[in-house]
């Protein structure tokens, strides 16, 4: 793939050169509002902090996900692990254990979510196709989900679409991201930024990443905004689910028996066809977001702890 950094400093093409040759998959995003500028989204071949080299820049920008993911713990998130692998391991009971065997009870919470991940591509891809007014294949599993992101189209038919996959930054706060989609509110004249989502729920993460992708737009529009509506940003879920089965239980509390809706093992999540949105309220989540930045700033690197260790750490 050949990518036009003829734009950029010289220390940024090196560091794009030196990032290809490690693996990193760069995709040029086109900036929100700034015609034919490109950023470079930068993210590593396996699991790892995304980032983005930004024109006129010198320091690469951290993603948005990555500040809210590095500082904000997920509750939901924690104990849908603990609960997948413990799932795993009552399947094991009275069993030896071999090596193969670990690894897939370990690994059974990154199989799902890589599924998740793929499912969730998939429907930005479909919904980004729809918008164009492009032709697309749409799967049978995932028609359900489109039914529902009609409905919420129906439902904001004042929204004009702008524009799909397009990127934010604000060097002041010192992050980047890209916004799945961008539209006007033709009742307000504002600006409105939208995220899908197929996760299990709408979480605070979600909120938090929004706010900064709002405030990211409206202080690169800065002068062109004066006196104008603040960016709006409003998360859309496809919801989904997983298929449901009986199983008696014994309540803990009165010691009776009772029948729980649980899910079906190894069952895989489907599109209920109903969609939950929010607009969020950037009073609440603009100072959150920035209590994150400043946490985030302030956290050594990696690289930083790793020397400390070497220099002043003691074994007894």
């Amino acid at each position: 793939m050949t990518i036009n950094t003829s734009y950029l400093e010289t220390s940024q093409k090196a560091r794009i050169d030196e990032l290809l040759e490690k693996d990193y998959t760069i995709t040029p995003i086109p900036v929100a509002d700034q015609m034919g500028l490109m950023v470079f989204q930068c993210t590593p071949p396996e699991r790892g902090r995304r980032f983005y080299i930004v024109p006129g820049i010198e320091n690469p920008l951290p993603s948005v996900t990555t500040i809210v993911d590095s500082t904000l713990k997920n509750p939901a998130i924690d104990g849908w692990k603990t609960s997948t692998v413990t799932k795993q391991l009552q399947k094991k009971v009275g069993s030896f254990l071999l090596g193969d065997d670990i690894d897939f009870v370990v690994g059974e919470t990154t199989r799902i979510a890589d599924e998740s991940i793929e499912i969730g591509n998939t429907m930005h891809h479909i919904i980004d196709c729809l918008l164009n007014g492009e032709e697309v294949d749409i799967p049978d599993y995932y028609n359900p989900a489109v039914a529902g992101y009609f409905r919420w189209r129906n439902h904001y038919s004042h929204y004009e679409w702008l524009g799909s996959e397009v990127a934010i930054y604000d060097p002041a706060g010192g992050y980047a991201g890209t916004v799945d989609a961008l539209f006007r509110d033709t009742e307000t004249e504002g600006l409105v930024i939208c995220d899908w989502k197929t996760s299990g729920g709408i979480y605070v993460s979600h909120l938090l990443q929004l706010s900064a992708y709002a405030t990211a737009f409206d202080e690169m529009s800065l002068e062109q905004r004066i006196g104008q509506v603040p960016t709006g940003a409003m998360v859309v879920r496809l919801m989904t689910d997983y298929p449901k089965t009986s199983e008696e239980r014994i309540s803990k509390k009165t010691g009776k028996a009772y029948k729980a809706k649980v899910r079906v093992p190894d069952s895989k999540k489907f599109f209920t066809g109903k969609v939950q949105s929010m607009l969020i309220d950037r009073t609440i989540y603009d100072p959150a977001f920035e209590h994150l930045q400043n946490l985030y700033n302030s956290l050594p690197t990696d690289t930083v702890v790793r020397q400390q260790l070497r220099e002043q750490a003691q074994v007894f």
